[in-house]
């Protein structure tokens, strides 16, 4: 009897290695291996798989599921990713350069370092997706939902990132020179010390995002929504910000030099002694000069009689 309990003690515990092992390791081998043969896997279960270093340039890997997979440094060089569940995967310094990631889920992913130059990310979830120093030139991120990512000292120049959530996302220290942020939500976002130089945000929604110690030389900020907004000690030197609403905004300390406010809504806004105007056309259409005064009569548009 001792010796039969003995071995079906083995047993189950063999069996729950086996148990444990399926759950850890939870990709479907055939599917490995046709990625492997064919650099192509459509609709697989490649979850949990390692595939560090691995170059699969130009894979099809659409719609698979890549849950938890460690890309590491992995060539992904203008691969098919479309609709892929890339779930905390790993791409810590992956190569996704052309790389089509239209539709995919990367909530909770790891993208530290990685290039993404010219990827097509568009509609792409990237909820709480750590972003940090990733290559975006020229990159689709239209209608992509980056909500509490953190793109501290991304590179987004020339990026489309139009209708894109940023909610709560900390783009600290971030370059987007000459990107396209038109209609994007920036709810309590962070760009302190962003380059914003030459962007379009036409109409984009700044409601209670940080901006300060930023430079943003030459942007487009038409009809732009800063209620609330903290743009002190930044630069915005020729920016265009005809019909913005800039309610309690703070602009305490800013450069201003040629700044278009015409029509702008500048209820409350904080204007400080060191808030330099110089060539700025206000809000009621005259243009600042050294030595104006600047009372409501000049920063708030004349009422029509």
């Amino acid at each position: 009897m001792t010796i039969k309990i003995k071995y079906l003690h083995l047993f189950l515990f063999f069996f729950a290695l086996c148990f444990i092992s399926v759950k850890v390791y939870g990709f479907n081998k055939e599917d490995f291996l046709k990625l492997m043969k064919t650099n192509s896997c459509q609709y697989c279960d490649l979850t949990k798989l390692d595939l560090t270093s691995k170059d699969l340039t130009a894979s099809d890997i659409s719609r698979a599921n890549l849950t938890d997979v460690d890309f590491a440094w992995t060539e992904l060089y203008f691969s098919n990713i479309e609709m892929g569940c890339l779930e905390k995967a790993n791409l810590h310094g992956a190569n996704l350069t052309g790389a089509n990631l239209a539709g995919a889920n990367l909530s909770g992913a790891n993208l530290y370092g990685a290039n993404l130059t010219d990827a097509n990310l568009e509609n792409a979830n990237l909820k709480d997706a750590n972003i940090v120093a990733a290559h975006l030139f020229n990159a689709n991120l239209s209608r992509a939902d980056l909500s509490n990512a953190n793109m501290s000292r991304a590179i987004l120049s020339g990026a489309n990132l139009s209708r894109a959530t940023l909610i709560k996302t900390n783009l600290n220290k971030a370059i987007i020179r000459e990107a396209n942020l038109s209609g994007a939500m920036l709810h309590h976002a962070d760009l302190t010390g962003v380059n914003l130089s030459h962007s379009k945000l036409l109409r984009t929604d700044l409601y209670y995002t940080n901006v300060s110690g930023s430079i943003i030389h030459g942007a487009d900020m038409t009809r732009a929504d800063l209620t609330y907004a903290n743009l002190s000690n930044t630069d915005l030197n020729g920016s265009n910000l005809e019909e913005a609403i800039l309610r309690c905004t703070d602009f305490s300390g800013s450069n201003v030099t040629n700044v278009n406010f015409f029509n702008a809504d500048i209820t409350q806004a904080i204007f400080s002694n060191t808030t330099i105007f110089t060539g700025s056309i206000l809000a009621n259409g005259k243009i600042y000069y050294p030595g104006a005064n600047l009372n409501k009569e000049i920063l708030i548009k004349e009422k029509k009689k």
